[in-house]
């Protein structure tokens, strides 16, 4: 008996792809010998597939990946199955590939393949689709037919009934024509069933509509649809004998919407109300002063809500990131929770462009600039945007951990907020600065003159733009420079529209950072920031 010595550097990887093959298709239950030009008959909708693949190494740890194109969106997990089944498959063509992997790692070259197409139902084919369209057509027209002699009819009854009341108005209507033609008011009349008997010259002028088109036809075809049960209402009370007083709205001839103040009041005739006469002046321009002063108001009100809100909003978004980029930065890629961690990451900036937008419509207010790449901004057309000389910032891929840029100095960070100076401190420590806080600009100034009298002085200072109740990051700024006047300083808030934080640099700042921020966001700035200063 003797003995058997194994010497791992001698084991030679085996670098041969190994060779993938298909060795059966079933379409259903029938295998499928001849694979050129596949077609199959819509409803049949199972697949089969049987493949292998050869290693001249060990054929036990053969591992393989498969995908049917035209259903799935990817390749298949690595597995040692050499068998897969597709069921209910639509119309369509299909592709199987699969792949394989020796135990030393190395994939096929080229993978194996199958390609084959399921006809779709009789009632998708364009013959059926044609024959349908062709008898809707015929129906269409058939209505139509009908539907235009009944108009016709109704049409020449119209006319019929229109000379008839005409000629009974004629003789007692012209002295009151005359009046009512040079009025300075817009007049009509309407019948007992509501359509249009006369309206004067001064509604023509105003709305474009010509009598000979509207008489005999309801005055609803003119009245603004929300306020037509309104009007109908009102209408049914004068035709009991009630005179009136209202507002409404109007379409003209171009369909632009006037409204009327309207007094109207029954026609009377032999002691029955036989319809009703109204008169009405233009108020649009008046409305339309009323509904700007309305909006102007509202606005600045929202506009006032919104910027605390987005502010507020933002302080806590800040905390919400900052403890999540640190809890990322406390695990590894690989881990189970890095995965939903980067998923509340982005969700949480979601949050921020809502902020944002609110702001945007409610205040207006002037962007921030950062230079980008401008590849997955523009798609299929042409535009023209003045370049930058500034290399725009490398994206990292969403699956990989951002990397972080360390440092080391003194950090000053003022901020009103508890919970932001706390995230935002065991940051900046992760990062390997030393940090002093101060809740407002007056103990910042405090701290920041004691640092200089002792020789420590502040390599950089992170100054909030509002501070409720104390000295903001404005104010803060110019006692500073008082101080030292090459204090480097970074602004921040959640007021991104504030024109300070979009034109930074002219306030004197050498560095801006909108709440909520990245913890990639905060080093980068700092580390640019304090670069800049040692040079």
């Amino acid at each position: 008996m003797g003995l058997t010595k194994y010497i791992p550097e001698n084991d030679i990887p085996n670098k041969v792809s190994p060779p993938v093959y298909i060795e059966k298709f079933f379409i259903d239950d029938s295998m499928i010998s001849n694979w050129q030009d596949l077609e199959f008959e819509y409803g049949k909708n199972t697949a089969r597939f049987f493949y292998t693949g050869l290693s001249f190494k060990d054929e036990d740890d053969v591992c393989y990946k498969y995908k049917l194109e035209g259903y799935d969106r990817k390749w298949s997990e690595v597995t040692k199955k050499t068998e897969v089944r597709y069921t209910n498959l639509n119309n369509g063509n299909y592709t199987f590939k699969v792949t394989a992997r020796n135990g030393d790692g190395y994939w096929s070259e080229n993978p194996a393949g199958i390609s084959f197409l399921i006809l779709p139902p009789f009632w998708k084919t364009w013959w059926f689709i044609l024959i349908v369209l062709m008898l809707t057509i015929i129906v269409i027209y058939t209505l139509f037919l009908l539907k235009t002699s009944q108009i016709r009819c109704r049409a020449e009854l119209l006319e019929q009934k229109i000379k008839k009341r005409t000629k009974e108005l004629q003789d007692s209507e012209e002295k009151f024509r005359t009046m009512i033609e040079h009025s300075n008011d817009m007049i009509w009349a309407l019948d007992e069933k509501g359509n249009f008997l006369y309206f004067n010259r001064k509604l023509m002028e105003a709305t474009g509509h010509k009598l000979e088109d509207e008489i005999g036809k309801s005055f609803s075809t003119i009245i603004f649809p929300e306020d037509l049960d309104k009007i109908r209402k009102i209408f049914m009370e004068t035709m009991e004998g009630k005179s009136q007083s209202y507002e409404t709205r109007i379409f003209d001839f171009e369909n632009k919407i006037l409204f009327l103040s309207v007094n109207t009041a029954p026609i009377i005739k032999n002691g029955k109300v036989v319809g009703t006469i109204s008169f009405g002046r233009d108020i649009t321009e008046q409305k339309k002063i009323q509904e700007d002063q309305l909006k102007s108001s509202k606005l600045e009100s929202i506009g006032i809500l919104a910027g605390g809100i987005a502010h507020d909003f933002n302080n806590i978004l800040t905390s919400v990131i900052g403890n999540i980029s640190l809890a990322k930065l406390y695990s590894k890629p690989e881990d189970r929770v890095f995965r939903p961690l980067e998923k509340a990451e982005k969700s949480s900036m979601q949050a921020q462009k809502l902020t944002l937008q609110l702001l945007t419509f409610a205040r207006g207010g002037t962007p921030i600039k950062r230079t980008t790449h401008t590849g997955d901004l523009i798609k299929n057309f042409t535009i023209y945007l003045p370049a930058s000389e500034k290399e725009a910032p490398v994206e990292i891929e969403n699956n990989m951990k951002e990397e972080l840029i360390k440092g080391k100095g003194k950090i000053l960070m003022m901020d009103d907020e508890k919970v932001v100076r706390d995230v935002s401190g065991e940051i900046l420590e992760y990062m390997g600065y030393t940090v002093k806080y101060a809740e407002e600009g007056g103990k910042a100034v405090e701290l920041y003159k004691e640092a200089e009298k002792t020789g420590q002085s502040f390599d950089a200072v992170i100054l909030d733009l509002t501070v409720p109740g104390g000295m903001g990051g404005e104010e803060t700024i110019k006692k500073l420079f008082e101080i030292n006047p090459e204090v480097k300083v970074i602004v921040s808030s959640g007021y991104s529209d504030s024109p300070i934080m979009s034109n930074f640099r002219e306030y004197g700042f050498s560095g801006v950072i909108s709440k909520p921020y990245k913890i990639q966001e905060l080093s980068e700035i700092l580390n640019r920031v304090i670069k800049n200063a040692e040079k």
